[in-house]
């Protein structure tokens, strides 16, 4: 055996002894110290929570006696006392019902309340949900024995209803009486005790009932001044047997588990990593083929391996990558060469062309031919990189014009600082909205473009061109601004239609990064496109 081999093993094993037998230790520590502990600390939990619990339902039920008597002191219900109508008191006490089952219902443990009027002999019983109706055939019931005693103008009582306690509240103006059944389980604060893992290792069970238990394990806390209880109900004695022979069988399984469990780390971690070590000194070496084996037992080994195999086959991917990109800017390029053919509108423009020769009006023939020229020229021959605004803004001039011949006049009106003229700007992006605005415009009788240019920035920044394109058309539907705000300006769609805007984003972005953007918006009734890109005069290598 080589020495250097066994070393490692040697000491694996003597660290798997030392941390068998500290463990084996805090368990026992653990073990007789949570004995002493578990009872003192569950008869303090169990003492708080029956203050808070028990708190709780005294604050909601004084909350609910309060809106009861808001509810019979109300003008309806004084109204409802006095009626001997049969017809008027049942409208009354509809009226009421309906009024007041938002208010008493908000509280969680009102789950049925009744209107009577005893000269009439009209109840009307509301019933918080479906599985509370086993109620609803009692309330007259109920409301009969309350007023039978002597105490009946009003107060809290207890009623037990199929082993379950629940709380009756009445209150009696002459002949109208409001009664409200209470179910005291239906506390938030004791539902969320119910509900809370944070207490569940403490196995107890919280009890109203209308009388005290005696048992000396049980804890007891009275409601109010009433004669209702909240009991902690457990067994102590098993509770406490039952965490001994738990921790009993917890160190009898550790020390039967602990030494298979250091020997299968040793072969599912320590020698799958020590093959990665030697994998990783072959690639170091140079060997940038190798792939490393990822066929190992632990899914976490694998993914480690496969990451590095992904290291290794990014060298490749980065190889690919600027390919990709070419063929992403020939592919948009393409489409910018689609987006400039406009059979409809050249269709259009020579056949308003033929019209005018027919009519003799060779002069308004001359000037449409004359723009119309200017129009293709710029479509068909300008497929550079970059043009001068005074280019852009020049294509603009001529469509506007070519579109005022053929349909109604346009008012085109141009803002251009003086060191934004010779800017280098991408073909088509000021033309393409410009078309975009007098196509969809709802205003075809005084349409007016606005063309604002300007450069920003200071000695400490970097110059901006911003490019502002507004027209008075009525504004951007939602949905096209819903559309274009969620456009990623990295991604480019290929589509047949619609392809003006995301072809203009994506070749800002390939050409300037994040250091261009492009918003559109309205102002009131005016649709407005704003571009921003990095300043640069156009140059001769630009326009290549």
């Amino acid at each position: 055996m080589n020495i250097q081999d066994s070393k490692p093993k040697h000491l694996f094993l003597f660290l798997s002894a030392v941390i068998c037998i500290f463990t084996y230790s805090v368990l026992f520590f653990l073990f007789t110290y949570s004995l002493r502990q578990d009872k003192a600390y569950q008869k303090q939990i169990t003492t708080m929570l029956l203050d808070e619990i028990s708190s709780s339902i005294d604050t909601n039920l004084k909350s609910i006696e309060s809106k009861t008597i808001s509810c019979s002191q109300s003008v309806g219900f004084l109204y409802f006392s006095n009626k001997k109508d049969s017809r008027k008191a049942a409208r009354l006490a509809d009226q009421i019902g309906n009024l007041q089952a938002g208010s008493l219902f908000a509280n969680s443990e009102v789950v049925a309340f009744s209107l009577y009027n005893s000269a009439c002999d009209i109840h009307r019983n509301y019933i918080r949900s479906y599985s509370h109706s086993f109620l609803e055939p009692r309330l007259p019931e109920i409301t009969a024995r309350l007023l039978s005693r002597e105490d009946a103008n009003y107060g809290f009582s207890t009623y037990t209803l199929n082993h379950h306690c629940y709380i009756t509240y009445l209150i009696t103006r002459r002949f109208g009486t409001v009664l409200v059944v209470i179910d005291p389980q239906k506390n938030k604060k004791l539902e969320s005790y119910d509900s809370s893992a944070l207490y569940s290792d403490l196995d107890l069970t919280f009890t109203l009932t209308d009388h005290a238990m005696e048992k000396q394990s049980n804890l007891t806390a009275q409601i109010g001044s009433m004669e209702l209880y909240l009991t902690q109900e457990t067994k102590a004695d098993p509770f406490y047997r039952g965490s001994r022979q738990i921790m009993t069988i917890i160190i009898v399984i550790v020390s039967l588990f602990m030494p298979f469990a250091f020997l299968t780390i040793y072969k599912l971690i320590i020698q799958p990593m020590n093959c990665l070590s030697k994998d990783m000194e072959r690639i170091s070496c140079g060997d940038l083929d190798y792939r490393l084996h990822d066929k190992y037992f632990l899914s976490d080994i694998n993914k480690l391996a496969l990451d590095i195999n992904t290291m290794l086959d990014r060298i490749q991917v980065f190889r690919t990558a600027e390919f990709n990109s070419r063929m992403d800017s020939l592919h948009a390029r393409l489409q910018f060469l689609q987006l400039q053919i406009r059979p409809h509108f050249l269709l259009n423009c020579l056949k308003n062309l033929i019209s005018l020769l027919n009519l003799h009006k060779y002069e308004e023939a001359k000037t449409l031919s004359f723009y119309l020229s200017d129009y293709l020229s710029y479509n068909f021959s300008d497929t550079r990189n970059f043009v001068s605004l005074k280019s852009e803004l020049n294509s603009v001039q001529s469509y506007v014009k070519l579109c005022s011949l053929l349909s109604y006049e346009i008012k085109l009106l141009f803002n251009i600082d003086g060191n934004s003229i010779n800017a280098e700007c991408l073909p088509m992006s000021v033309l393409s909205f410009v078309e975009n605005s007098i196509k969809h415009t709802r205003n075809i009788s005084s349409l007016h473009i606005s063309i604002t240019t300007q450069v920003t920035g200071d000695s400490e920044n970097a110059p901006m061109l911003r490019i502002l394109i507004e027209d008075n058309g009525g504004g951007f539907p939602a949905k096209y601004l819903d559309e274009f705000n969620r456009l990623d300006p990295s991604k480019m769609v290929y589509r047949k239609n619609k392809i003006g805007i995301t072809n203009i984003s994506y070749r800002l972005w390939l050409i300037y990064g994040e250091k261009a953007s492009l918003r559109a918006y309205n102002e009131g009734s005016r649709a407005v496109i704003e571009i921003t890109q990095p300043y640069e005069r156009i140059t001769e290598r630009s326009s290549q």
